[in-house]
């Protein structure tokens, strides 16, 4: 038995609910208010016999691991942890020498890091050769509190001071370079790579170091200089401030994030603490994949010059491929109900003040920058303005364009009214009919499937399957890995298709990873043995992976479809016996939407696209 199957003989899940909302049992589920959004009724039920949840109101569902990791703000391998102490399970992985040998020198490298950070600390605040610095810090406003809590330090002007401080505490040059504290002469040596700078830690959301910004006290190329890739600091991957700003993004259900280490640390001394900097001009999905665990709710407060706008522009692009998706009803003006993926979060912009950063508008007038987060603007809105600024739209090359650019977005927005909303005020924008728009916006989203290796026939072979629901869920996986092609299918796969928590987090760690290779590096190890079983997985010859990938997510979505709809007859059933006639209603309604999901998910071959929408004819 694998320790994850352990911790749920071991863990009842209505007591782990239980600690988030009050259950009475009903039947042989249990049912309370929903611990993910406001309800006046019980829509929540939870089901001990399978280990999971079900909210029929905002339709969120998992299991225990599930819980953890969205009401905690844990990540697996993090909720994995907690509850096996809880349950008593020991789920630390035998590791071979090598990967001991490669823990111990990351375990060291953050200890040099340490160290490193106290020192250029203490320089700061007690050398005379740190005036310069010290006099920077003034100069910008920070208060000594503020220096100490972010650990603001001080490089001196020496080729090898740090090089000697850490020597005499057991440090090597091979450690130092691989740290990238320290540069290799061509003459032989090392010397320090920060030098007369003002120093700026950088640390993950635990609070480990990770490396160092630096700036220049004169006018010193480049200004702000990094740490290196190294094996604790990859850019793409860190969000300055972000150990500071996490109780407080999870607090407020939102973060702001800013350019600069300057605006973060104005910011948090100020009192606006949900803030954290991406590190560059773009947000990358690395970023992204870290804050949507920790919140769904974005406001960019970037520069808000030419190159301020391009920045948002990418860092909204960016967003919109790397944040969660769910499936949502969209009706249209034929009487059609399209189902499609829409984004599950909310992003805002912040319209600062032309030619001023964050920071400036800060330091002028706190209030003012608080006021401009509270009056952020939809996506959409600063979007309809910037997405058609150099365009004529008098002219109908111009419209097509506009068109073009902006029905992307507003197809992602989550919520079907604001569509139906954008549509229009983009019709009116350009003056032409909606119809010509949703039609345009239907076309594009076929044209993007067929671009996508789209399937042209119905798949015969199936692999065999001896337990219906476990078994296509590895094999879709298997397919995943092992056939380098279909790697486009990952954006078009819903997670919550995948029913069992070591397919799921496995195929989140497909999504996360850019080289199918390095997968088991970012693996939890504990679903490593779960990793080799699919790569071994045999495949049936001949199959053509496209073709076997449209039938395996068709049977998949069938078979949760149906699933959903036999838990919604058992509740209906109940409802009916208990007399609730609200709860019937409600009840009814989805059980007519999931027969019209299911009808449609028949009737469309494995051959359709493969997250491409369902419809079903309501209008007669």
């Amino acid at each position: 038995m694998s320790a994850i199957e352990e911790i749920k003989e071991r863990i009842d899940i209505v007591e782990l609910v239980g600690q988030y909302t009050q259950l009475k049992k009903s039947g042989r589920t249990f049912k309370g208010r929903c611990p993910f959004h406001n309800e006046r009724t019980a829509s929540f039920v939870v089901y001990p016999d399978d280990w999971s949840y079900h909210c029929f109101g905002c339709h969120v569902h998992g299991n225990g691991f599930d819980l953890m990791m969205s009401l905690e703000k844990l990540s697996f391998s993090e909720a994995l942890q907690r509850l096996a102490e809880r349950a008593g399970v020991a789920v630390t992985p035998r590791r071979s020498k090598e990967e001991d040998a490669s823990r111990q020198q990351i375990d060291r490298l953050r200890q040099m890091h340490e160290a490193t950070a106290q020192y250029y600390h203490h320089l700061l605040l007690n050398s005379s050769q740190a005036s310069a610095a010290r006099a920077y810090v003034e100069k910008r406003g920070f208060l000594e509190a503020t220096v100490k809590q972010f650990q603001l330090g001080y490089a001196p002007a020496s080729w090898e001071a740090l090089l000697g401080y850490l020597h005499e505490r057991g440090y090597g040059e091979e450690e130092l370079l691989r740290g990238g504290l320290v540069v290799s002469r061509e003459s032989g040596g090392c010397y320090d790579r920060f030098r007369d700078r003002l120093i700026f830690p950088i640390r993950d959301r635990d609070g480990h170091m990770l490396g160092f910004g630096a700036r220049a006290l004169d006018n010193s190329v480049p200004k702000y200089l990094n740490s290196p890739q190294t094996p604790l600091f990859d850019k793409s991957a860190i969000l300055y401030g972000i150990q500071l700003a996490r109780p407080f993004m999870e607090k407020q259900n939102q973060v702001i994030i800013v350019e600069g280490y300057v605006d973060v640390i104005t910011a948090h001394q100020h009192g606006v603490q949900n803030v954290v900097a991406a590190m560059g001009t773009a947000l990358t999905e690395r970023q992204v994949g870290i804050l949507k665990r920790l919140t769904k709710s974005v406001v960019l407060a970037l520069d808000a010059d030419a190159a301020g706008e391009g920045a948002t522009l990418r860092g909204l692009d960016v967003a919109r491929g790397a944040l969660d998706q769910k499936v949502v009803p969209v009706p249209t003006w034929r009487g059609i109900i399209r189902y499609t993926r829409a984004l599950d979060a909310d992003i805002k912009i912040a319209a600062l003040p032309r030619g001023q950063d964050p920071d400036d508008v800060i330091r002028a007038d706190p209030t003012t920058f608080t006021r401009l987060i509270d009056q952020s603007l939809p996506i959409m809105d600063f979007l309809l303005t910037t997405k058609t600024a150099d365009l004529d739209l008098s002219r109908s090359r111009d419209k097509a364009k506009a068109a073009e650019r902006l029905l992307p977005y507003i197809g992602d927005l989550p919520d079907p009214v604001e569509q139906a909303h954008y549509r229009q005020r983009l019709a009116r924008l350009l003056q032409v009919d909606e119809r010509a728009l949703e039609q345009a916006a239907r076309q594009s989203a076929d044209e993007s499937a067929a671009g996508k290796g789209r399937p042209a026939t119905r798949e015969q072979a199936q692999p065999a399957m001896t337990s219906p629901g476990d078994a296509q869920e590895e094999y879709c996986l298997a397919l995943l890995l092992q056939r380098p092609t279909l790697k486009p299918w990952l954006l078009q796969i819903r997670a919550e298709e995948f029913r069992q928590v070591e397919n799921r987090q496995l195929f989140f760690a497909l999504k996360e990873v850019r080289q199918i290779e390095k997968l088991r590096e970012d693996l939890d190890p504990v679903l490593h043995k779960h990793l080799d079983h699919l790569l071994a997985l045999p495949l049936p010859a001949g199959a053509p992976p496209e073709k076997a990938m449209a039938s395996t997510v068709q049977r998949l979505r069938l078979r949760n479809l149906r699933q959903d709809m036999l838990r919604i007859a058992h509740l209906q059933r109940e409802s009916l016996e208990g007399g609730d006639a609200v709860q019937t209603e409600e009840l009814q309604q989805r059980s007519a939407e999931l027969a019209s999901a299911i009808h449609a998910a028949e009737r469309a071959s494995p051959a359709a696209a493969p997250m491409g929408d369902i419809e079903t004819d309501q209008s007669g």
